[in-house]
């Protein structure tokens, strides 16, 4: 059962297998059977991630198809004047494998949300700027995985470079910050094997 198609919530067996599964896929192509209508579905489950005091300081932006190239063509003339000249070539390779894909789902966080939270609970002030990261780790982690549910692949970016230059051409706030991007698409590579530390390192049980 896809996780995105299916409103009646995933089995366990199928969100085991997404996050079991999931991997960072960097290099793209089209998925022809991914379209806005799709990504739309898996967005508005998404938006349910927990965040501190229910506070919904995540923002979200989602390209699409010309909007998606755009971005990521902004990025490599930004990326091109910044990097030393040895690395610019396998750099552009990597943000021309996130090109190919069908789209991008930007991550911001809504700075004036999290000031007027720091005003109502001053107790706290000095921990909602790091709760707010993770609640956007929690809209992070939800929607890879939701991507991944639905056979789509993903990895997660900071070409944070570009904020300035997206946000005067899209219009947005100068209240969201930028965090990440998640271009998505269909694997055009196989990922890496993913190596985890034992077990019994990570979890104690008493």
């Amino acid at each position: 059962m896809a996780f995105a198609m299916e409103h009646k919530g995933v089995e366990s067996t199928c969100f085991a297998d997404a996050v079991t599964r999931r991997r960072s896929v960097r290099k793209l192509k089209r998925h022809a059977s991914v379209n806005q209508a799709q990504i739309d579905k898996i967005v508005r489950i998404v938006v349910n991630a927990p965040s501190a005091y229910n506070m919904q300081s995540g923002r979200l932006v989602v390209l699409m198809d010309d909007e998606h190239e755009a971005f990521w063509d902004l990025a490599k003339m930004t990326y091109a004047q910044l990097l030393p000249e040895e690395k610019v070539a396998s750099f552009m390779e990597r943000l021309d494998g996130f090109r190919c894909g069908n789209g991008t789902v930007l991550f911001f966080e809504d700075e004036q949300t999290i000031r007027e939270m720091q005003e109502k609970i001053p107790a706290n002030k000095d921990s909602f700027v790091d709760w707010s990261h993770h609640g956007s780790g929690m809209l992070q982690f939800a929607m890879w995985t939701a991507l991944c549910a639905d056979g789509i692949a993903a990895s997660l970016q900071h070409v944070n470079a570009i904020e300035e230059q997206f946000k005067e051409r899209y219009h947005i706030s100068p209240n969201w910050k930028m965090i990440a991007q998640m271009p998505f698409g269909a694997p055009d590579e196989e990922p890496v094997a993913k190596t985890m530390l034992d077990y019994a390192d990570v979890v104690k049980f008493y």
